[in-house]
This record gives C-alpha cells, structure tokens and sequence, in this order.
C-alpha cells in the first residue's frame, strides 16, 4: 500500500493514521489510544474510530477494536515516491554482459 502526505483518513492526514496503526497493530485499539495519539478529545476520537471501522481499517474481535489486515497494510505503508524505472535497474546491460565473459 502506498500513501501520499496530502492524502486523508477519518479527516487527518494518511500518515498520523499510519502512526495510530503502527502503534496498535498487535493490541487492541482504544479511544484513550486515539485521543493520545491524535491530541484530539473523546468525540473526535469516538468519531476517528467509528470512520476506522467502517473503511475496514479495525474490527471488532472478540468485544474489541483491533486493527484489521487493512489496518495492517496501513501501518506498513510507505510515504515515499516511487522509484523511476526506465526499463530495468541501473547498469543492468553491463552487469548481464559481465556475467556472460569467461575468465
């Protein structure tokens, strides 16, 4: 999964959503947790939850919120561009020529 720093979860920003991922991935996800992690007051928290779970981000289990396997995938999302490829690595010709020589 990629993010990118302008884009939007619950109504923050992609990446402080990651950050509440990555802090929870193996527990349960509370509303103290997200008014922690977030700065915000219960309502909101209560808020950020229930948009989490319907986008499948959490889940309940068990009388519990936890992340979910799209909430994972949030937590090991990447921020960064994606590399250019312009047709293969680079010195890819010259690495598969040398391969080829007998010494």
């Amino acid at each position: 999964m990629r993010i990118t720093p302008d884009q939007e979860i619950a109504g923050y920003s992609a990446m402080r959503i990651r950050q509440l991922m990555r802090q929870t991935v193996d527990g349960s996800i509370t509303l103290l947790h997200v008014r922690r992690v977030l700065g915000c007051p219960d309502s909101v928290a209560s808020r950020v939850l229930k948009h989490l779970q319907k986008d499948g981000f959490v889940e309940s289990s068990r009388g519990r919120l936890e992340v979910s396997v799209k909430g994972n995938a949030l937590a090991m999302a990447t921020a960064a561009s994606p590399a250019a490829r312009n047709g293969g690595p680079p010195n890819c010709g010259s690495l598969a020529a040398s391969g080829n020589r007998k010494r």
